[in-house]
């Protein structure tokens, strides 16, 4: 496994809640790949009210290759409005730069501008690879906690 977490467009927060793949992969925006952790940058655009539960495997998926169909799980994924994550993005800009070196602020500032055009719908965080590292339950809890140490930033 390569414990990716995913960036990618969506239509709406139905279409994540349901992790309708059809809908998902049809909304604008780019799906950006991260390895092994999920960027600052990333979560910098969310907040705790973007939570969304869903379910892995999707209720709507069925195995082809043979193996035992697996028993869902309770999946955590982020789904926030474009405008919104843009806004929490310029709102904790001062705050994510205090953490990183001074040239990061050019980058910080291309992320917000690649954001904003790629990304008019919503954006959604698909977990179920990276939390697949240590279960669902244990990446839930690091990504809450994760979001609710970035609330500071808000202030």
């Amino acid at each position: 496994m390569a414990n990716f977490a995913h960036l990618t467009g969506c239509p709406d927060r139905g279409a994540a809640q349901r992790y309708d793949f059809k809908a998902i992969w049809a909304a604008p925006g780019l799906e950006l790949t991260a390895r092994h952790s999920i960027p600052l940058f990333w979560l910098a655009g969310f907040d705790r009210a973007d939570e969304v539960l869903t379910q892995w495997p999707p209720p709507n998926s069925r195995r082809t290759d043979g193996f035992p169909e697996e028993t869902p799980e309770e999946l955590l994924v982020l789904c926030a409005a474009g405008k919104d994550f843009s806004a929490r993005l310029t709102r904790r800009r001062s705050a994510v730069l205090a953490l990183l070196p001074a040239p990061t602020a050019y980058l910080y500032d291309e992320w917000c501008r690649f954001v904003w055009m790629h990304f008019p719908q919503h954006l959604l965080l698909r977990t179920e690879d990276i939390f697949s590292m240590d279960g669902f339950g244990e990446g839930a809890e690091r990504l809450r906690d994760a979001l609710d140490t970035l609330k500071a930033a808000d202030a």
